[in-house]
């Protein structure tokens, strides 16, 4: 996973975005070869430009998107970016299935996002870097092999390493067996690219669960493959639950 150009988005209520240091953010993903922050918005540009030159990070604003999705997602291709960060604090009432958070879950790219919750500096920062110790939802579908394959290309980076799998219906005693075999085939190929891993099952409601585990292990992150898309009806009346995992986590998550 190389990141040389991030594209900053922000969907706060207010001004609150001051109290949010975003530049301790940005400057972990350095080590990814981050080399350039673009915003679309002025206040957080001007607000944070001096931070990210002296991190060593050039930034620069472009012409303002305002909360149109389309628009994010062309200006986000056209700049090449290689990773979205939407600072959020959740989906404001009233605005339904105009919410950002929805629209890019239910409305998948070929950019990771980085969802990141504005703490209002209620939540206390961690030292580590966001990719230090990552909490690793999986289920081995085709979006859970390409995070999985991200987290691979960065392992010099990881220290720790905590794969999830949540069962949340009746299974037989074989998928029991079958979904154990599975972690533990993850786990050693973690192991063999020494990188300290440890395998777990949770039961329950998905989003509890992967919240559970992320408080219980202390991790830096969440991290979660994309979604497979319900149709247009289920998607304007329901929230998933990785959009319930994104809109509770004081942690950052990233979907690939």
């Amino acid at each position: 996973m190389k990141i040389t150009r991030l594209f900053y988005i922000s969907d706060l209520q207010g001004d609150r975005f001051k109290s949010f240091d975003i530049v301790k953010k940005m400057s972990s993903l350095k080590e990814f070869g981050l080399e350039e922050a673009i915003f679309s918005q002025k206040e957080p540009y001007e607000f944070w430009k001096d931070g990210l030159a002296l991190a060593g990070i050039k930034s620069r604003k472009i012409p303002d998107q305002k909360r149109i999705f389309d628009d994010i997602i062309k200006s986000a291709r056209h700049e090449k970016a290689s990773l979205i960060v939407l600072n959020h604090d959740g989906c404001r009432k009233g605005f339904g299935n105009d919410c950002l958070i929805k629209k890019f879950i239910n409305k998948p790219q070929n950019i990771p996002v980085l969802f990141v919750k504005n703490s209002d500096g209620k939540s206390p920062e961690k030292p580590e870097g966001l990719f230090s110790h990552v909490v690793f939802s999986t289920n081995w579908g085709s979006s859970s092999k390409k995070a999985f394959a991200a987290l691979m290309s960065i392992k010099k980076t990881l220290k720790q390493l905590d794969i999830i799998n949540v069962i949340d219906r009746k299974l037989t005693i074989k998928d029991i067996r079958d979904i154990k075999n599975r972690l533990a085939e993850t786990r050693r190929t973690c192991l063999g690219e020494r990188i300290d891993a440890e395998a777990h099952i949770y039961a329950g409601k998905f989003y509890e669960e992967i919240l559970a585990a992320a408080n219980d292990y202390k991790g830096t992150m969440i991290l979660m493959g994309g979604r497979t898309r319900k149709t247009p009806f289920q998607d304007m009346f329901a929230k998933n639950d990785l959009q319930k995992v994104v809109e509770n986590s004081t942690l950052p998550v990233v979907i690939m």
